[in-house]
């Protein structure tokens, strides 16, 4: 979310294809993401292709992919 306070840089870091940056919308400043944005805080959301029932590659690969990111910036080690 574009918020003013964003890394985009950092989404790199969870190896995904592409990292998505958008304008927030009236209903997304009641998200946690975005006030911990607006607190200089660092926070992502990652989505997988299905919504009302859990595709296990994409859970798989949204796992992989925050594991990937925590240890490349050093909080988990292998």
């Amino acid at each position: 979310m574009n918020t003013g306070y964003q890394t985009a840089s950092l989404g790199n870091l969870f190896g995904l294809p592409y990292v998505v940056m958008r304008k927030p919308t009236p209903i997304d400043t009641t998200t946690l993401n975005y006030n911990w944005q607006i607190w200089e805080t660092n926070a992502f959301s990652i989505y997988t292709k299905e919504t009302d029932e859990v595709d296990e590659q994409s859970a798989q690969e949204a796992v992989a992919a925050v594991l990937r990111y925590l240890s490349r910036v050093g909080l988990l080690r292998r």
